[in-house]
């Protein structure tokens, strides 16, 4: 039952870059129909049990296939933000950027713009995440002389708030 259950969701999933409540929903409704199919041909006085067994199994096999699932959509969405980045990378290597708020400004449009698209808590943690190690490999040596070429006055102004 456990691989038959395994068998049919990995199969309603492929190729699908659902969400995690998506993979959730659809967990719990090939769960359901499992079990049901376990009680209509279980006997025996030790039903319950295998019941709870089977039930513990299924739950096994969903957090195997939510990891592998969240793995594939991490890729999909880091390719979709791999392409969002490629002018911002080009204008850093060409040194276009004169100012702080120059570079903050794309920075805001390309998160702003991307969170428009990413409305679970998952997609935008991936956005978070990858925007973090973007810009801590992207701009290492950037900032520090954005803030040499500021005046003192300017310095007090500058703050990272997204």
């Amino acid at each position: 039952m456990s691989d038959r259950y395994e068998t049919e969701i990995r199969t309603e999933l492929r190729d699908k870059n659902l969400t995690q409540p998506e993979i959730k929903k659809a967990h719990k409704a090939k769960r359901t129909e499992m079990l049901e199919i376990f009680r209509k041909r279980a006997m025996g006085d030790d039903v319950k049990e295998y019941e709870e067994q089977l039930n513990t199994i299924l739950k096994q096999k969903y957090e195997v296939i939510k990891k592998s699932q969240c793995d594939e959509m991490r890729e999909v969405l880091k390719e979709a933000l791999d392409k969002k980045f490629e002018e911002f990378n080009e204008k850093l290597e060409n040194k276009e950027y004169k100012s702080y708020i120059d570079l903050i400004s794309d920075l805001k449009t390309i998160k702003l713009d991307r969170e428009k698209d990413y409305t679970d808590d998952f997609s935008r943690d991936v956005l978070h995440e990858y925007m973090f190690q973007k810009l801590a490999s992207s701009t290492e040596g950037l900032v520090d002389d954005l803030i040499s070429n500021l005046s003192q006055d300017s310095v007090y102004f500058l703050k990272w708030d997204f």
